[in-house]
Parts: C-alpha cells; structure tokens; sequence
C-alpha cells in the first residue's frame, strides 16, 4: 500500500506517494464542488490529464 503525503507548491495543493521521485507526475486532490469538476473537465491545459472525473494528475512539475 502507497503512503501519500500532501504538499504545497505555488499556493497550489497537490498529492504524492511517499516513494514520489522528482519530475514524476502529482495527484491534483479532488475537487470541492461542482463548478470545480466542471472546469477541469473543460479545461485544455496539456499537464494535466485525468483518469476520471475524480482523479486529476499533473505532469512532473519539477
């Protein structure tokens, strides 16, 4: 079992794996509403991509 850790970068929450390894791809954390899931959904941004609605990754953002 992953033991995940939460951390903040640029005022931005992001989630990884205690055995996370720099550049490797975070957990963006689920959204709180709605309207959140809903951008993230529409949103066109090439770092991040999703599993499903739920589970939003970003790309190695070192």
């Amino acid at each position: 079992m992953n033991d995940y850790r939460h951390a903040k970068t640029d005022n931005k929450y992001i989630a990884i794996s205690a055995n996370w390894k720099l550049s490797e791809d975070v957990i963006i954390p689920p959204a709180s509403d709605y309207g959140t899931t809903e951008q993230r959904i529409k949103s066109k941004k090439e770092c991040v991509y999703c599993l499903d609605w739920f589970i939003y990754f970003q790309k190695g953002i070192i």
